[in-house]
């Protein structure tokens, strides 16, 4: 892999916590066989000239490349422990820029690292070349846009940090920071990531130190706290380690000369400075985003009096002693007076009682170690495969488990809606909380794909029948990995122009014609009663009208026609076709690159009606519906109806779905299959892709992520085994109107061999609905399940409905 890391501290010397983290985890990817590059400035210019950066580079044995190319006129180039760094030293931001541009279009990285980024043009450069490749490194909660902590906010900035598609932060605090404080409107789009970075080194043997020591001393920092320490224990050493940042400042260094305190300049390796150390002070008022420091002294064995603000309770362990103090919490708060007493009681005994000093040290030492060895670059390596963010437009129906497997895997989704016209029945399931921003197209294309751009959207697919055609022409503009033809997008949505195209390609397809004129449709339809008259583009069998008279299509004809669908399109054209005779299947599928996987073979069962005497003429529109309706579906074996698999595959072809998932309806007549219709989408509701992981071991929601995410083990991937046990979803379907004032004998459904739950059970003192639950049933015979099928229909005409 290729990784970049940009920054605006230099990469050598690297004194700081979070710099120094950055630098150890490019030198451990390098390590690792990765490719790593830094590009950052080159030396401090403020206390540092660039024959000093040389004379520095030179003694730590590192050849310098001055001005490397035409395009690079000061920058230096130079390699460190396997990293390749640019050193820059160019003063304007553009041309900073332009480096980084240049650098990102050379490299081709597969994740660039955004540290801080404190002048905020870094961010901007990166995501105007690779947006979904942004990687943002939170070390100091001040370089934030947001929060009381900020030192400039900037709601700009904000939004533009809200993008990223990944953002690690150093602790819980800093996670909670965000969370708590991301504007309003962003919240459910920021969202990140807790890793450790593997900085700390092995342990090492306790120097003799006798110091007590602070790192930076700022106010900021608990400056006065230190130094009132300093007078309150006048026979002892103390020291502070100057910051490596600071320009004079004549008012600290007085103040540290009048209390005693030695000043000592930064070192590249924190051991030189812990070894001559006893104790370490870290007295911030101002929270820390995690205290590096901390987990550094206690894994050299030396003890530390930390603050409870910030992310230093946790950088604790649980061992280092926590003290109180009177936090800033807000940016550029002055500091409040201090209360020395428990500092001063916890350093007098740590001072004076050598076996509290000691038992300090070794609990330090454990607690460091156990959480060093927690720390592993593999959640950085793994970042790159999560980086960029899925567009799933409708995610509806059995699209719900989509966005679920793929937070799993450490990847983001958006919620595209194709539109206010989907009814909120349909709407109602998807849980928000599995995606981290919200886009409703409402006719601008432009508009929806910059939306998906900044939202590093790098692949789109189609949740619901609603979404397919939107989906299709964002997947291409946004040049997704996986695109099928846009020019069929239609083809695979509207029912009559699959169907034509099935025939165009040799497919045995039912008589048919597709019409907007009431007459021409009841004059064909005359020469092939019965006909199923529905409307070309709709879902979930709305619409659908199985007609056995002439004056049985005109009325279908009329209540259909210019008349909005379940989705709320209105219907301009409905198709007529030949009622077809024989059992119905959906064959479900996954392709990548035209290589089509069978993820499920399922027979839709037909309802049994009452029995005559039982039947009412108030409930015939119920019967009517039966006639082309399915109370159920049962999973078959995938070899069992090798006809009927072979003819879906065909059809995929015909359509052109190379890509993700479908489902292929049709029905097996004496002389072979015929089409139904193809949807471009997942088959069902979150119980199929359930029921087919039971049985199979495998559904078409786990391929459809292995198709996206690792094709070629997937095209390896053999999916025609036979099940390893057989389900069925077996509707309750009264078929009688009124009220429901219960079900009865569900004890006798439950303790069937194959029962293995219900579920959707309808409500009491309601009225009745067409369907008033599902039973599931899964056994490893086949036949159990057919049996147990037949004894649910039988209780249902015994008077499992109690109703008025």
């Amino acid at each position: 892999m290729k990784y970049l890391l940009l920054q605006e501290e230099r990469y050598l010397p690297t004194f700081g916590g979070g710099h120094k983290s950055n630098r150890a985890l490019m030198e451990g990817l390098a390590e690792q066989g990765h490719r790593a590059v830094a590009c950052c400035p080159a030396f401090n210019a403020n206390n540092t000239s660039p024959e000093a950066f040389l004379e520095e580079m030179r003694q730590r044995g590192i050849r310098v490349e001055d001005s490397v190319g035409k395009k690079t006129q000061g920058v230096f180039r130079f390699e460190a422990n396997g990293v390749e760094v640019f050193g820059t030293c160019l003063p304007d931001l553009d041309e900073r820029r332009a480096l980084i541009i240049q650098l990102i279009r050379d490299l081709e990285p597969d994740a660039v690292f955004v540290a801080d980024d404190p002048r905020r043009y870094l961010l901007e450069t990166c995501q105007a070349v690779v947006p979904e490749k942004v990687v943002f490194l939170v070390h100091g909660l001040i370089f934030l846009p947001f929060g009381p902590l900020a030192r400039t906010p900037n709601p700009e900035f904000a939004a533009r940090l809200c993008r990223v598609p990944q953002v690690v932060v150093v602790s819980e605090f800093a996670q909670r920071y965000l969370r708590e404080h991301a504007p309003s409107r962003e919240k459910n789009s920021l969202q990140s990531t807790v890793l450790r970075y593997p900085v700390y080194g092995e342990p090492r043997p306790r120097g003799d130190g006798s110091a007590i020591t602070m790192i930076k001393p700022y106010p900021e920092k608990g400056l006065d706290l230190f130094l009132a320490l300093a007078r309150a224990f006048p026979s002892k050493r103390f020291a502070a380690v100057i910051s490596w940042q600071r320009e004079e400042n004549p008012e600290i260094d007085r103040a540290l000369d009048e209390a005693g305190v030695e000043r000592w300049q930064p070192r590249d390796d924190i051991g030189e400075i812990l070894r001559r150390s006893k104790v370490i002070l870290v007295p911030s008022l101002l929270p820390e985003t995690f205290g590096l420091i901390v987990v550094e002294a206690m894994l050299h064995g030396v003890p530390v009096l930390a603050s409870n603000v910030g992310g230093l309770p946790e950088a604790a362990l649980g061992v280092a002693e926590v003290l109180p103090v009177r936090p800033i919490r807000k940016y550029g708060e002055l500091p409040a007076e201090q209360d020395i007493a428990p500092w001063e009681g916890a350093l007098r005994r740590l001072l004076e009682d050598p076996e509290h000093y000691e038992s300090q040290v070794n609990a330090g030492r454990a607690a460091a170690g156990t959480f060093v060895d927690g720390i592993s670059l593999a959640p950085f390596e793994s970042l790159s495969d999560r980086l960029g963010s899925w567009a799933i437009v409708d995610p509806y129906d059995a699209a719900q488990d989509l966005a679920p497997g793929l937070r799993q895997r450490g990847l983001k989704c958006v919620w595209v809606s194709s539109g206010p016209h989907v009814p909120e029945a349909i709407r109602r399931d998807v849980q928000a909380d599995d995606f981290f921003a919200r886009v409703e197209y409402d006719g601008d294309f432009v508009w929806t794909v910059g939306q998906l751009q900044a939202l590093g959207v790098r692949q789109v697919i189609a949740g619901c029948e609603t979404g397919v055609e939107l989906a299709d022409r964002l997947a291409e503009r946004l040049e997704s990995q996986a695109v099928n033809p846009v020019d069929l997008s239609a083809t695979r949505r509207d029912k009559h122009l699959m169907t034509r195209a099935i025939a165009e390609h040799g497919l045995a397809v039912a008589e048919f014609l597709a019409s907007g004129d009431p007459e021409e449709l009841t004059a064909w339809a005359a020469d092939h009663l019965p006909v199923v008259v529905k409307p070309t583009r709709s879902l979930n069998s709305d619409g659908v009208h199985l007609c056995k008279t002439v004056e049985e299509v005109r009325a279908a004809c009329e209540s259909l026609l210019g008349q909005p669908n379940e989705v709320g399109e209105v219907t301009r054209e409905v198709l007529a076709q030949r009622c077809m005779v024989g059992d119905q299947y959906v064959v479900d599928t996954v392709s990548r690159d035209g290589l089509h996987r069978l993820a499920a073979l399922w027979r839709y069962t037909r309802p049994t009606l009452p029995p005559p005497e039982q039947r009412r003429p108030e409930d015939a529109h119920l019967y009517t519906y039966a006639e082309i309706g399915a109370d159920g579906k049962e999973l078959l074996a995938a070899d069992s109806h090798p006809e009927v698999v072979a003819y879906a595959m065909a059809v995929l072809d015909a359509v052109e779905i190379r890509h993700g998932p479908a489902h292929c309806e049709l029905i097996l007549e004496a002389d072979g299959p015929r089409l139904v219709e193809i949807g471009a989408r997942l088959h069902g509701g979150p119980r199929t892709a359930w029921m087919a992981r039971e049985c199979m071991g495998f559904d078409q929601v786990e391929l459809t992520l292995r198709a996206y995410l690792d094709p070629q083990p997937f095209k390896r991937q053999d999916t025609s085994t036979v099940p390893r046990a057989y389900g069925a979803m077996v509707r309750l379907t009264p078929w009688r109107s009124g009220r429901l004032n219960g079900l009865r004998r569900l004890a006798e459904v439950e303790a069937l061999a194959s029962f293995r739950e219900h579920y959707y059970l309808a409500d009491a003192g309601k009225p009745v609905p067409r369907v008033a639950g599902v039973v599931a049933l899964i056994h490893s015979q086949r036949e159990q399940v057919v049996a147990d099928t037949k004894t649910i229909r039988r209780l249902e005409q015994e008077g499992m409905y109690d109703i008025t």
